[in-house]
């Protein structure tokens, strides 16, 4: 399991900010497919949590 902690601010007035961010991190891999990583993007319009998903192959 990778986690990340991120912060959840309720404001009235937010400025939206389109900044990307690059980072890395140590990952030991013990399997042989892929790996599917989920990222929180927030709610949807019923309050269910939605999640940008990236699929990682294992390759050799």
């Amino acid at each position: 399991t990778v986690s990340a902690i991120g912060v959840l601010l309720e404001q009235d007035v937010c400025n939206e900010v389109n900044e990307e961010v690059e980072d890395s991190f140590q990952f030991e891999v013990l399997y042989t497919e892929p790996y599917l990583f989920r990222f929180y993007t927030g709610d949807d319009a019923n309050g269910d949590p939605e999640f940008l998903e990236i699929e990682v192959p294992v390759s050799d």
